[in-house]
């Protein structure tokens, strides 16, 4: 297809606009090797009030600069809804395939959206079971399922009220719009779960992550029914073990799990060693075991994330950590790079100025899922 004129324009602006996004040291330059993946960030915008578009923004991570957006159409049940800012943050976000990026509506009664990272093509697919209202968190991925935790409720017994339970969705096959879904285990003895956090080990078989409001006995871990347990529940099953713990994990190294039972996560918590006014951040070690964190840096306390980060992503080799938001959501655009073996930012507010070249209604984006891939 040729290209239009008013896209020719467009990154021709964004060609300016990245020679004046600002970076922070000269050590920025020494990142964004090969094992660190590919830096993406999925945005939705507004070209109007009634309409909604979405863009992949790829970063380079040697320069700092965001390349010129992929801008692409999202399937008829968003697009026709209006504006995309009636839409919550998906629940999850991965990448199944590496070419491929899968967004999880929990509030669209389990719509997902597979979105062609090369292409910026989207299709909508849901599950053929109507009670299944879409994965808080997703711990594998292939080309035909995703298994994943999600929120379930049985006709008796701790789970008549609603409570959290294992399943797996089958992507549908040839033109059809629904997969079909089915519980591994229909109900571990929790209300609720963090969301898009947690670590499977793949060869035991054991998904771990925080679960709060516990159902039974058992399942209790402190005092009170808000306290977070860190729960280790077998795939094949359902079986699992919990222990306390006093921070919350935002997000796990994928295949970082050595040999004395820990991981790489970055973490909230510790206020006695992270100090700052913007939060406790930091990167840790977590003994899944035992549920004990050991902190191995803080993020530098002068950093302000404005919205979160409950978007975030590792890059493949653990050495950066970013998160984004949209100015819709804080009121400013950002990407923050962080070194993780420092806690101090490489690249803040990368993103000013984007909202502007994308003509983006009342210059609002929102930023839906920030991703390395390989």
């Amino acid at each position: 297809m040729r290209p239009s004129s008013s896209g020719l324009l467009l990154a021709i602006l964004l060609t300016f606009l990245m020679a004046l996004s600002p970076s922070r040291g000269a050590a920025a330059l020494a990142h964004g090797g090969a094992g660190t993946g590919r830096l993406f960030l999925t945005i939705a915008w507004c070209p109007n009030f009634t309409s909604g578009k979405g863009a992949l923004i790829e970063i380079d991570l040697k320069s700092g600069k965001y390349l010129p957006p992929k801008v692409f159409d999202w399937p008829e049940k968003i697009k026709g809804q209006g504006c995309v800012g009636e839409f919550d943050t998906p629940a999850f976000s991965g990448s199944r395939t590496s070419d491929t990026l899968l967004l999880d509506f929990v509030n669209q009664f389990g719509l997902l959206v597979d979105l062609d990272m090369s292409t910026g093509k989207s299709t909508e697919f849901a599950p053929s079971d109507p009670f299944f209202v879409g994965f808080e968190t997703v711990f594998t991925t292939s080309s035909t399922s995703v298994t994943g935790l999600a929120a379930t409720v049985t006709e008796d017994g701790f789970c008549d009220d609603g409570c959290i339970g294992i399943g797996t969705l089958h992507f549908p096959e040839g033109q059809k719009k629904t997969g079909k879904f089915e519980w591994v285990k229909n109900g571990l003895p929790y209300k609720a779960v963090i969301d898009d956090a947690h670590y499977y080990d793949e060869q035991s078989g054991v998904v771990y992550s925080q679960f709060s409001y516990p159902l039974t006995q058992e399942a209790k871990c402190g005092t009170v029914d808000s306290d977070l347990c860190l729960v280790g529940v077998s795939t094949t099953t359902g079986s699992f073990t919990t222990v306390p713990t006093n921070y919350t994990i935002y997000d796990t190294v994928a295949g970082s799990l050595d040999t004395n039972g820990e991981i790489f996560a970055f973490i909230e918590g510790f206020p006695s060693i992270c100090k700052s006014s913007h939060g406790n951040f930091l990167y840790a070690k977590v003994n899944l075991k035992t549920g004990v964190a050991t902190p191995v840096v803080c993020l530098a306390p002068d950093v302000v994330d404005q919205e979160g980060p409950w978007i975030s992503s590792f890059s493949l080799d653990q050495t950066l950590w970013a998160t984004s938001s949209g100015d819709a959501d804080a009121g400013q655009s950002q990407l923050l790079v962080v070194d993780t073996k420092t806690g101090e930012p490489i690249y803040d507010n990368l993103l000013k100025g984007l909202p502007q070249a994308l003509h983006a209604w009342e210059n609002f984006i929102w930023v839906w899922a920030v991703n390395f891939v390989p």
